[in-house]
């Protein structure tokens, strides 16, 4: 992986509106991301609003001291968040975006014009501002996909428009409106890829400047994610498909672990369990 040259950017031209980092990030790193996000218990259907059609993911919310504990959960995300997190930010959305590509789909998967304020639901009745700065890493983009560009506007007009490709990495203002046009699989059968690359991942970040006030009503680390109790339960267990075929010997010392009864009670919500730290979706309006 190339160094994080998008911090100097930033540092430098702050009245730009937008700016692009060809190969930010080599192919190996954008390969491991892309396989963390896609086996992640997380991902699940978007748990943002309904602007966002067709695509999956799941949301971390912290504040700048619950960094190291982002990158230690999520260690997929540290050479990322090393590069485009400054010292000026406080607290962050950081979101991972899945859209998977069907070529016979009507519309495909897209994201709706929209401003980025996710921390909104959050600070009511206090209206947040804008995060400063916006950060969009490619991790995997299929080499067959139509349309999913990235088109920032400022007010109505349009000032860029933007092809995804693997391993680049953009950053805008964080007051522009901004798309993703409908994203589909080219439809000629000699062009498709496996299905495994068949999507378009993304990873995207907030980056918000609060005061102490609003700062107080953001919480240091969370995750939202629509994936089931069941879903997780069973990749922490780690029985998958096998428990039906061989009993698992181990199954209610790790049941016990995460304080789960052998009917698939909930756990207590302890701070030290993972399960604890998956929080109901809320409803973002942008």
């Amino acid at each position: 992986m190339q160094g994080p040259v998008f911090r100097s950017w930033a540092v430098r031209s702050r009245l730009l509106a937008f700016a692009r980092h060809r190969k930010a990030f080599d192919e190996s790193f954008c390969t491991r991301l892309a396989q963390a996000v896609l086996e992640s218990p997380y991902l699940a259907e978007s748990n943002l609003n309904e602007r966002f059609a067709r695509t999956r993911g799941f949301s971390v919310v912290f504040r700048r001291e619950a960094l190291p504990r982002v990158k230690e959960e999520f260690p997929s995300f540290a050479a990322y968040l090393d590069a485009v997190v400054d010292a000026t930010s406080n607290a962050f959305f950081l979101n991972p975006l899945v859209a998977d590509l069907v070529p016979d789909a009507p519309g495909g998967a897209c994201v709706a014009p929209h401003v980025d304020r996710s921390l909104r639901s959050f600070t009511r009745p206090i209206e947040p501002p804008n995060p400063s700065r916006v950060t969009v890493l490619y991790a995997q983009i299929p080499p067959a996909m139509q349309g999913g560009e990235l088109v920032i506007y400022a007010r109505r007009i349009r000032i860029g428009r933007i092809r995804p490709r693997t391993g680049l990495l953009v950053e805008f203002r964080g007051d522009l409106r901004h798309e993703v046009t409908p994203a589909r699989a080219d439809e000629d059968p000699s062009t498709r890829t496996r299905a495994t690359s068949r999507s378009r991942i993304s990873l995207v970040c907030e980056h918000y400047q609060l005061d102490e006030e609003l700062l107080k009503h953001v919480p240091t680390y969370t995750v939202h994610s629509r994936s089931s109790f069941d879903s997780f339960l069973e990749v922490e267990l780690g029985r998958g498909t096998e428990r039906a075929a061989t009993p698992d010997v181990d199954a209610e010392r790790r049941r016990k672990s995460l304080g789960v009864g052998a009917n698939g009670s909930p756990p207590r919500r302890h701070p030290s369990s993972r399960a604890a730290r998956v929080q109901s979706p809320r409803k973002h309006r942008q």
